[in-house]
């Protein structure tokens, strides 16, 4: 026949033995701090084995060279190395570079100019072009 004792409170014993859980839960953790260790040793067995090394790397790699000086843009009418020219003087002689690069900005920015001139697209100077546009206001949806 069916009996209707109450169970005591818990867990069901038959289906979960607390014993397994806990010995692989500290396997678990000591599997993880010998993996720590392992890591942190062999980080610095690498580290003592890369300040051994020669200073120019293995065979394979290049020789480490200085750089020479470093090479400054200059006109193209100039010569690279003074020391070579026989003139007391340096002549005088044009701006080049990055002023170039900016004066040919302002220049643009400053002028009227064919963008398309097929299609008939002219660019403004960027003064007129703001002017215009707090005038007239940005185009907006409808």
């Amino acid at each position: 026949m069916h009996t209707t004792d109450p169970q005591p409170a818990g867990y069901e014993k038959r289906d979960a033995t607390i014993r397994p859980l806990v010995e692989s839960g500290v396997l678990l953790v000591v599997l993880c701090l010998v993996t720590f260790w392992s890591m942190i040793y062999l980080h610095h067995w690498l580290q003592s084995f890369e300040q051994k090394k020669e200073p120019f790397g293995n065979a394979l790699t290049a020789a480490r060279e200085v750089p020479p000086a470093p090479l400054l843009e200059t006109a193209a009418h100039m010569p690279l190395n003074w020391a070579e020219t026989k003139e007391l003087e340096k002549p005088l002689f044009k701006q080049s570079g990055l002023s170039d690069v900016r004066a040919n900005e302002r220049t643009y920015l400053e002028t009227y100019d064919w963008v398309d001139e097929q299609a008939k697209i002219v660019h403004i100077p960027i003064q007129q072009a703001m002017q215009r546009l707090l005038e007239q206001g940005l185009p907006t949806r409808k």
